[in-house]
């Protein structure tokens, strides 16, 4: 007994079909089979790090309700409030008073240009003091007792160049009124 022989034909057609069934298979398949794997171990990342946050969850929240801001005891929080335009004039004489009791002097003051037209709502001011730490601590609480300071944008602490203290250098911001239209 033997075996027939295929025709070619025949061993073509299905050479053709097994290749086109591969390359569907290499092309289409297992692109889309390694994509699921990649999924899934993002999936399994994803759910580590769902666990680690529900186990982290109620430290956090106990730290949060730790956080939570309360004034301090013996600070000055004023209301807030704005300085008149018409005072403007005299913050000069103002900070001079608040250096005076506390034992700083004054060196320079400089209100930033841009503020002083009737266009800005802050007020920019250069203070340049001289004297002891603890004195400047006290100018610092003294200055946070106004209510229109709206906030200390910088601080800078060296060794004094006249005296055997310190020089500090501010720049601070106040509320002010708008410029109002009247003439």
């Amino acid at each position: 007994m033997t075996i027939p022989r295929l025709p070619s034909r025949c061993i073509a057609y299905f050479l053709i079909c097994a290749g086109v069934i591969f390359g569907f298979i290499l092309l289409a398949v297992y692109p889309y089979h390694k994509s699921l794997a990649n999924i899934d171990l993002e999936i399994d990342k994803i759910n580590t790090r769902i666990q680690k946050q529900k186990l982290l969850s109620p430290l956090y929240k106990n730290l949060l309700q730790k956080a939570r801001l309360r004034k301090p005891e013996g600070l000055p929080f004023p209301e807030e409030g704005k300085l008149a335009r018409d005072e403007t004039g005299k913050i000069s004489s103002i900070l001079q008073e608040i250096a005076d009791k506390s034992n700083l002097k004054l060196q320079d003051i400089i209100l930033d240009p841009d503020s002083v037209t009737g266009k800005s709502k802050h007020l920019g001011i250069d203070v340049v003091a001289e004297g002891g730490f603890f004195d400047f601590r006290d100018f610092l609480m003294r200055l946070a007792e106004r209510p229109y300071l709206e906030h200390i944008e910088q601080i800078q602490i060296q060794t004094g160049k006249e005296s055997s203290g310190l020089e500090f250098k501010l720049k601070i911001w106040l509320a002010q009124e708008l410029k109002t239209g009247k003439k």
